[in-house]
């Protein structure tokens, strides 16, 4: 693809970038502008590796995070456009119900299309890994028998899930009888020409070096390796998601389009079925106030921004991918937006305020809260007690067998569920023996407290996190003499 420089009415924040890059914000940035079938902006800015002094260009991979979850969702929908994957399908048709352990609801409530919307009740979670020997330790069966659980009834909750993607995965090679990089190379990556494009760390070896991993003080960032794969270790470059944007907006020709565009309609037009869901079959899409359709999916993670937002009334797609920690991407993506679309920023606010205002609210005790819950967690096939006790006052005694005293910070309300951290010892796969962060998120309905505990540690290997799930009924029980108190406080 020929680079493009921004045209006048970019000047001003074309200037903004190059200061913002000369005084160390991030090293690079990639930006590509789509309206109506035309490039109006396709840059690299800055550099990809600044040790070595090599200068991003429009072909160097950058970590995508979880924007690679559009990605992936576009593959299974590959399948789905053939007839060999059906969305309402229970997705233990195509893995198998011993990949799945289900808490609450029955297994063929757990549909593709709840997988792809994250409403199928599947706990967050990711895998970091420190060196690459380690993640070739741990397979993707492994990784979905440890860490598909449901635990909400599928298609009532939305979680924002890592793992969920993991079971797409694991259903793109079952199906299609070969390893999800194969698939995506052959059914994506290949008919887009997104030839820059791999799974890390599965990269050719002709390939352009992707853009090295920055802190936003500038300190370089040591490679690491994460899964699920599909949702997080995706790489692609400005051209390669340029190309995606375009089938995605219907406009391009390629050798061979991946999909009908009825499959591509039904991608767009879809919604999750649960309060707060707004990602659907892999795109978080909404109305604006104007009647416009909005589509964007992004990521985040350790030195990586990836943002693609856009409108498909205007044929318009925007790129910006960052090689710092931070959230400039998104940013800059909405104010470009903006330019070519007047209003368009404030709208997107507005959609962005509305949800956040839902998704994050301040903890006040409800009457029905009031008095002591006792339950489990249960891990794998490992039970611990845990005990609740709301005081009125907004405090919230707990007793947690086996853990040293601990305080809860920030208890809130996140995506409907009633969340709070605290340290305690709870088992993982990962053999933890000190108190480590613990995350509750939990769900009052039918006189019972259920959902998560989502315990988080560091080790030689890596960060890891695993979930479990908690089961609480109002009552009271004799207090066994190995369980300690821990205070939890607003």
């Amino acid at each position: 693809m020929i680079q493009t420089i921004s045209g006048p009415r970019f000047t001003a924040l074309h200037a903004e970038i190059v200061d913002r890059i000369q005084a160390g914000e991030f090293p690079s940035i990639s930006i590509g502008v789509l309206q109506a079938g035309r490039v109006l902006w396709c840059e690299s800015i800055g550099m990809a590796d600044v040790e070595k002094g090599r200068p991003a260009t429009t072909s160097t991979p950058y970590a995508l995070a979880s924007l690679g979850k559009s990605i992936t969702a576009s593959a299974v929908m590959v399948l789905v456009d053939r007839l060999l994957v059906n969305l309402n399908a229970p997705i233990s048709q195509y893995i198998g119900e011993e990949s799945l352990t289900v808490f609450e609801g029955n297994m063929d409530q757990v549909t593709v299309r709840r997988v792809l919307n994250m409403t199928a009740g599947i706990p967050h979670g990711h895998m970091i890994f420190n060196n690459r020997e380690h993640l070739g330790q741990y397979s993707i069966d492994s990784l979905v028998a440890n860490r598909g659980l449901v635990v909400f009834p599928p298609g009532e909750v939305y979680l924002y899930s890592n793992f969920a993607y993991a079971l797409l995965e694991k259903l793109v090679e079952q199906v299609s009888g070969i390893s999800f990089t194969e698939y995506l190379h052959a059914e994506l990556f290949e008919p887009l020409d997104m030839r820059d494009s791999f799974v890390s760390p599965d990269k050719p070896l002709e390939m352009t070096a992707p853009a090295a991993l920055y802190h936003p003080n500038g300190a370089r960032i040591k490679p690491y390796f994460m899964l699920p794969r599909n949702s997080l270790a995706i790489y692609a470059s400005l051209n390669d998601l340029l190309n995606f944007a375009r089938f995605q907006l219907g406009t391009g020709s390629f050798i061979r389009r991946p999909f009908y565009d009825r499959t591509l309609e039904k991608m767009h037009d879809l919604r999750g079925e649960a309060p707060g869901a707004i990602i659907a079959l892999g795109l978080a899409s909404t109305d604006l106030a104007d009647g416009r359709l909005w589509l964007l999916t992004n990521g985040r993670a350790g030195g990586m921004q990836a943002t693609l937002s856009m409108l498909p009334s205007e044929g318009l797609a925007v790129v910006c991918l960052i090689n710092a920690t931070g959230q400039a991407s998104d940013d800059l993506a909405f104010r470009i937006t903006d330019l070519l679309i007047p209003g368009f920023l404030e709208r997107a606010l507005q959609v962005i305020n509305r949800y956040e205002s839902w998704s994050e609210r301040p903890f006040k005790p409800l009457r029905e809260l009031l008095g002591t819950w006792v339950g489990t967690i249960q891990y794998q096939d490992r039970r611990v007690p845990i005990e609740l006790s709301f005081a009125d006052n907004g405090g919230i005694a707990a007793y947690l067998a086996g853990s040293p005293e601990s305080y809860l910070s920030g208890v809130g309300y996140r995506n409907g569920l009633l969340s709070g951290d605290l340290r305690a010892v709870l088992p993982m796969e990962e053999a933890q023996y000190a108190a480590h962060k613990v995350t509750l998120a939990l769900r009052l309905k039918d006189a019972q407290l259920s959902g998560t505990a989502t315990s988080e540690i560091n080790n030689y290997r890596g960060n890891f996190s695993l979930s479990g799930y908690v089961r609480l009924t109002k009552g009271r029980q004799v207090q066994p003499e190995n369980m300690i108190s821990l205070s939890f406080l607003e």
